[in-house]
């Protein structure tokens, strides 16, 4: 939330047991800064979790914020 952007932080982004990364990426594939992000397009089926885990690999404390929009196809 600092506006520097991603260096070396891991992030994993798992729907149900389904990882969607592989099974860690670069926290910069979701985007540059807290201003750019990768829309991810991902259908839900009703009660599916979503689970999404950060690494902090910067060499300093970082702020990550998630955010989940739904909408109804």
């Amino acid at each position: 939330s600092d506006g520097q952007p991603w260096s070396g932080s891991m992030v994993t982004v798992q729907i149900g047991s389904t990882a969607i990364t592989d099974p860690n990426a670069p926290c910069s594939v979701l985007g540059t800064d807290w201003l750019t992000r990768l829309p991810l397009g991902i259908y839900l089926k009703a009660q599916e979790k979503v689970k999404v885990s950060v690494t902090n690999n910067e060499g300093t404390t970082i702020t990550v914020h998630v955010t989940l929009i739904l909408k109804k196809p």
